[in-house]
């Protein structure tokens, strides 16, 4: 178990503000008896004391060990780490850790690896990667820590083979062995490997991770590098829906109750390899053992038979409550009092139970899940039970519902030899017709109305069904076969629909052989067709709409593809929307409204589409048309058109107006493409398209954009492995004082320098980075590289102390996990101060992003360093973010800058702009400065700082050192 960590908050003069309820419990003494108390004042509290006054004279972070004895006292030696956190550039308080000193020392253990060539890559990378030397690991960062649930000490030294899963059926394809010795040994000899590996967590936690395994050399030595990304969550949903669907299907094939129930737990087992499930059917007030494979039978027998109550268990307690009854440890749980003894002498230690639901809101049984340990089931647990017992229910009610059928049919034999149920004889010569009581009942007929020919009785069939059925009556009736059966639906009088199967036989000849009588039986079959159909939704609908997913919309575009190769010149069109911002509405006031939101979209597509085309949605906020017939290329577009107009109209959520707009990518389609996927993926690049020109607005797919997407992948392919071979550069822009023309400081420019095409501008690469998540690993490597420099310069300068470093902000990098502790990394790791930092955000990106950054700015200031606000006046942003977000300078953008001295409108806009932040006590720097009279005229405006041409270009780090060299104080 993981030892507590106590945080605090402590002023400058050693008062405790604000606590955490492990640094509570840590001190022994309530919260409200510690905030407001000074540690000065505590008795034994000198190694606080010293900490607090060492980070606060060095203004940075230090550690101490020590023990408070205070009145609570403090066992054990403990770990003190102070951070101070800056106000208007001066340590204004400090954070305190406390740990117990084993922890500590495992944090800071030292390792060769953590330094030269591999820093970058284990501090800045998001995946667990591990360095193996000799078959055993030598290091780790702390995601591989993370993905094994090991500490880093305990990885240390062991066969990665030791952490395999050994589970029988449960690997879901992929290679048990995993990381084995055969693989090692080929990397080794220069065959990188790729693979997936299933291992298993000491608390018998089931992962999987993607990993790609290549060979390094470090100080000589052939080392082997292991990328893992955590691929867990992706399979179980994967795994999920496959055994969702094979469950379906094995259900619509007829499988026996008591197989296919046994059937769903294994597929279950298959999900939680360490789960034990059981399923238990409800006879009047007591559960009867139903299926159950992994459990002892002996087990099984002992609660065979178990009487519901609140205190029988959980499946008892959950039949009888009706509700989910979660019992993370049997031996303590009073829900088990009645049956503790039991479970716990077969070693079960857990049991979350579920009620199995029927259409008409009563109990069937139980679904159960037991593990041999305590636990607690985790979001994707309760997805599994929750369908779990949505199938079962399915099932058990498809088997009621076939015995009853099959009741009927014995019911209906005896009818067939002279009972007068669901019965009737028809008298092939003169066309009328005799029934039974219940053949009547299902018609809906009063006796006195009852209708005497085969027509009459064939009005009650419905419109949909009638045409067919009406033929198999006359073909019968022309060749007088042996026999005949059909299904179709009756629209009864009280225009409720059933649907039924009727059947029946020639029981009378002529002498010639000519039919004279038939007569047969008809039962309802309503509760079997509405399962199948059930069944067949399920498979190929979305539950919230109730429009075809992207299974049936694919088969549908099948059917449409093949047509189309028959008939060279038919076109089809087939659109792929995407709702704008739907995470942000969806985040902002719920599920609820997100669910309110789709729904209401839907309706409009449907409105806007003519009956004829298939709408589907094809996950979360996606949807596709497809118009399987078109006349003209136009006609597609004409429809995008008309559902954004359609979406002019707000959508009330929460009582609130919420405009919404939508991204619409169009594929114009004919014989040139030959599968779904095909057109899909042209579909989804037009609309990736349509969302970065702006969003609500359509793109129709042309083959520049299929150039466009495999350039994209490229440079995406490429980037990665730029990181990993060192190709990124930094450049630094001298930013000099207007008023001395002294250097204060550097803007960090970012160059890829490609092996085969040379240096690569951000403008190619960044925006691809943001898109693919590769930002964040590269927003890690330029801080760290940014504080490296710096650190560098300021060694290199003994006299340049103050020199200022300012680094580029993505907005998609801010709200990744781990963003703020990369800064810190790089400030620790270079041990250069906050304050000699600042970075940079565009306005336009700031108000892109809105307030779902707002928390990690406020964050990243307290750090220390200031932060910019770079192109101001280009994004059209409020006033009112310089006063949202601790920006504490501006940066005026070269298009206001450019002739400023000559053109007026120009000059009194940087002016303006200047005096803003002027009044507001921010700093101003003018970008693009190309001329000595742009800079003069600045440096009458009271602009304080100044980079562009005029001083110099971005330059590699040894040219920036020489500069720095070159230029006055």
């Amino acid at each position: 178990m993981q030892a507590p960590v106590g945080l605090a908050v402590i002023d400058d003069e050693g008062t405790i503000v604000a606590c955490n309820p492990a640094f509570s419990r840590m001190a022994g003494l309530p919260a409200p008896d510690l905030i407001g108390s000074n540690i000065r004042n505590k008795p034994g509290g000198g190694a606080l004391v010293a900490a607090l006054e060492k980070a606060l004279a060095h203004r940075a972070g230090t550690t101490e060990r020590g023990r408070w004895l205070g009145p609570g006292t403090w066992s054990g030696s403990l770990r003190f780490r102070m951070q101070p956190m800056f106000r208007e550039g001066a340590p204004a308080s400090v954070l305190i850790v406390v740990e117990e000193d084993g922890e500590a020392a495992f944090a800071e253990s030292p390792h060769p690896e953590n330094e030269g060539k591999y820093e970058t890559l284990f501090q800045s990378a998001s995946d667990a990667i591990v360095v193996i030397e000799g078959g055993k690991i030598i290091d780790c960062n702390p995601q591989a820590a993370s993905f094994f649930a090991r500490r880093r000490e305990d990885l240390i030294g062991l066969v990665p083979s030791a952490f395999s899963a050994h589970l029988p059926g449960v690997s879901g394809g992929l290679s048990v062995a995993g990381m084995s010795e055969e693989r090692l040994r080929k990397c080794l000899a220069g065959e990188p490997q790729k693979f997936e590996w299933a291992v298993l967590t000491p608390k018998g936690e089931f992962r999987e991770g993607e990993v790609s395994l290549n060979r390094v050399q470090s100080s000589g030595t052939s080392r082997l590098l292991a990328v893992i990304r955590d691929i867990s969550s992706r399979k179980r949903s994967d795994r999920l829906l496959a055994a969702e669907k094979k469950l379906l299907a094995s259900i619509a094939q007829g499988r026996p109750l008591y197989d296919f129930l046994g059937e769903l737990c294994l597929a279950i087992e298959d999900q939680e390899p360490l789960a034990l499930c059981s399923v238990h059917l409800l006879n009047g007030d007591r559960l009867m053992h139903a299926a159950a494979p992994s459990l002892p039978q002996a087990y099984n027998n002992a609660v065979h038979g178990t009487k519901i109550g609140p205190n029988s268990g959980s499946c008892g307690a959950a039949a009888y409550s009706r509700q989910r009854v979660i019992v993370g440890d049997i031996s303590t749980d009073p829900v088990w009092s009645g049956m503790k003894d039991v479970a716990l002498s077969f070693g079960l230690r857990a049991c979350w139970a579920t009620p199995i639901p029927s259409k008409d809101d009563t109990v069937l049984g139980t679904f159960a899940i037991y593990y041999m340990f305590p636990q607690k089931p985790d979001p994707f647990d309760l997805l599994l039970v929750e369908r779990a017992t949505h199938i079962a229910s399915i099932a058990i009610e498809k088997e009621r519902a076939e015995r009853a059928l099959q009741e009927s049919e014995t019911r209906l034999e005896l009818a067939f030899r002279g009972a007068n149920l669901g019965y009737w004889d028809w008298n092939l010569q003169t066309g009328r017709v005799v029934v039974s009581d219940r053949t009547r009942e299902l018609a809906g007929v009063p006796l006195e109305q009852s209708p005497a020919t085969v027509e009459e009785w064939l009005s009650f069939v419905h419109p949909e069904d009638a045409e067919r059925v009406r033929e198999v009556f006359r073909a019968y009736a022309r060749t007088g076969g042996d026999s005949f059966e059909t299904e179709f639906r009756i629209r009864r009088q009280d225009e409720n629909v059933v649907w039924v199967q009727m059947g029946g036989r020639i029981v009378r000849r002529a002498a010639s052989g000519e039919p004279l009588r038939a007569a047969g039986t008809i039962r309802d079959v309503t509760r079997r067709k509405t399962t199948e159909e059930e069944l067949f939704r399920n498979a190929f609908y979305d539950r919230l709409t109730d429009l075809p997913n992207r299974l049936l919309f694919q088969d549908r575009l099948q059917v449409c593809l093949a047509r189309t190769r028959h008939a060279d010149r038919r076109r089809f069109a087939v659109l792929f929307l995407d709702i704008d911002r739907f995470k942000n509405i969806n985040d902002g006031l719920g599920h609820a409204s997100g669910d309110a939101l789709i729904l209401e979209f839907s309706r409009r597509l449907r409105d806007c589409v003519r009956p004829q085309a298939t709408i589907a949605r094809i996950g979360g906020d996606e949807f596709a048309i497809l118009i399987d017939s078109i006349d003209e290329d136009s006609e597609a577009p004409r429809l995008a058109e008309r559902i954004r107009r359609s979406l002019l109209e707000p959508i009330v959520l929460s009582n609130r107006p919420i405009s919404i707009t939508a991204s619409i990518g169009i594929v114009l389609g004919g014989p040139h493409y030959a599968t779904p996927e095909e057109v899909l993926r042209d579909a989804d690049t037009a609309m990736f398209r349509a969302k970065a020109s702006g969003r609500d607005s359509y793109v129709v797919f042309d083959s520049e954009m299929h150039r466009h997407a495999v350039h994209t992948l490229e440079i995406e392919n490429a980037l990665r492995r730029a990181l990993e071979r060192q190709e990124l550069r930094l450049h630094f822009q001298p930013i000099l004082s207007l008023s001395s023309r002294g250097i204060t400081g550097f803007e960090a420019l970012l160059r890829w320098l490609h092996p085969e095409k040379g240096i690569i501008p951000p403008t190619q690469f960044i925006p691809i980075a943001e898109e693919t998540g590769l930002i964040t690993p590269i927003g890690q490597w330029v801080a760290l590289e940014a504080c490296r420099q710096l650190r560098r310069f300021s060694s290199a300068l003994p006299g340049r102390k103050t020199l200022r470093m300012n680094i580029n902000l993505s907005p998609r990098q801010i709200p990744q996990p781990g963003f703020l502790e990369g800064i810190r990394t790089a400030l620790h790791s270079s041990s250069v101060d906050p304050s000699r930092l600042a970075f940079e955000i565009t306005e336009s990106a700031l108000l892109e992003a809105g307030d779902s950054i707002s928390d990690a700015l406020q964050q990243l200031r307290e750090l220390g360093p200031a932060l910019v606000l770079d192109d101001f006046g280009t994004g059209y942003a409020s006033l009112g973010y310089l006063l949202r977000y601790p920006i504490q300078e501006l940066k005026i953008d070269r298009s206001f800058i450019t002739d400023a001295e000559k053109d007026e409108r120009k000059g009194q806009i940087a002016r303006t702009i200047i005096g803003l932040a002027k009044n507001l006590g921010m700093k101003v720097t003018a970008e693009g400065v190309e001329t000595v009279e742009q800079a003069e005229w600045l440096e009458g405006t009271g602009c304080d700082h100044a980079q562009g041409f005029l001083f110099s270009k971005p330059l590699p780090a040894d040219q920036a050192l020489q500069f720095i060299a070159g230029t006055k104080r």
